[in-house]
């Protein structure tokens, strides 16, 4: 039996395609968002490189980030620009580096960003800049 030409090739890429190792891709890579505040969660979406994330403003130093442009995401320390909003809503210009990154059930995601912003004045009263680390685990992973 003769194989012709067009379908050797196929089956060619086809057995490269499965001797290749599996590895995690960097768009495949998630962070926990969603939730009513990115202090409280829960986390239950998992984003790829969210542009905004948990921001709806119901309090605290940091309600959440928006805006965000990322940087090597992906990679075990990735990073972006883009706004923190604080608890009265008000955008902060900021940076974030997600980092400390697990894989469980399938799943490769990060379990923490950094966030600092710069002081501004809001609404003509100053507004305190932020710098934490919080927990963007999605919902049912561990942490740790």
């Amino acid at each position: 039996m003769r194989i012709r030409a067009p379908l050797r090739v196929g089956l060619i890429a086809l057995a490269a395609t499965l001797a290749t190792p599996v590895t995690a891709s960097a768009s495949g890579v998630v962070m926990g968002c969603d939730g009513d505040n990115l202090l409280t969660g829960p986390r239950e979406l998992q984003e790829v490189a969210p542009a905004d994330c948990g921001n709806s403003a119901l309090g605290g130093t940091l309600a959440g980030i928006s805006g965000a442009q990322w940087r090597r995401w992906g990679a075990a320390r990735a990073t972006g620009t883009g706004n923190a909003v604080d608890g009265l809503g008000y955008l902060h210009p900021a940076r974030y580096t997600v980092f400390r990154l697990r894989s469980f059930a399938g799943v490769t995601y990060y379990t923490r960003m950094h966030v600092v912003s710069s002081r501004m004045i809001g609404g003509g009263a100053f507004r305190r800049g932020v710098n934490r680390v919080v927990n963007v685990t999605p919902f049912g992973m561990p942490a740790t």
